[in-house]
């Protein structure tokens, strides 16, 4: 079973094969989630982890570096350099890590086709995307509602913590995910800490 970081899998259910989507704003922990996608899932997929970044090399393997739980040595997962057409390179039936998904700003509405791609390309494997959205009270990730159509789970991060726009399969709660907010402090980077639940 997939994992997801800040107690996600604790809302809802993931079935295979699935998309989960993370829109956050600029250095709001985008990043820090993949990571931890990552790390919580070596064991489970074992070397069938695909991490595709914008950033080098150098850069994530200091960031991997910073994890309170140690990476193994060597990582028993593959990273790529990679910004564009992603559905030629995802695996079916791998776990599938996108840090992050660009949108041609003058052709958001193309980007419900990329996710569309994407999410067919599995089989019984998992894609988590990570995108950009504005700042303030915009939820969505730049593309905006068409962006929502494919994923099993959508979420949202803001300085003020991590939200849920869409779950297809929840789990039965006495709380609604829609209402909650799961608040959070990243320490080094990389380690999601002092988590906690508000019901707004």
């Amino acid at each position: 079973m997939l994992k997801l970081p800040l107690g996600i899998n604790d809302y809802c259910y993931i079935p295979k094969p699935s998309l989960i989507l993370v829109a956050g704003a600029y250095n709001t922990g985008k990043t820090a989630f993949m990571i931890n996608v990552v790390n919580l899932n070596l064991e489970a997929f074992a070397d069938n982890i695909f991490m595709f970044v914008s950033e080098g090399g150098e850069l994530m393997r200091q960031r991997f570096s910073r994890l309170a739980v140690p990476m193994p040595i060597p990582p028993p997962f593959k990273m790529y350099r990679r910004f564009t057409n992603f559905v030629d390179i995802i695996e079916p039936d791998g776990l599938n890590v996108v840090d992050y998904l660009r949108v041609d700003m003058e052709k958001s509405y193309a980007i419900a086709n990329e996710l569309r791609d994407i999410n067919a390309k599995l089989n019984n494997g998992y894609a988590v995307v990570a995108m950009q959205k504005p700042p303030g009270d915009r939820k969505l990730a730049f593309g905006g509602a068409a962006t929502a159509f494919e994923p099993t789970v959508y979420v949202s991060i803001d300085k003020d913590g991590l939200r849920f726009e869409k779950i297809k399969v929840p789990k039965l709660m006495d709380i609604d995910p829609y209402r909650t907010r799961i608040t959070f402090r990243i320490k080094h980077g990389v380690n999601f800490e002092d988590i906690s639940t508000v019901v707004e």
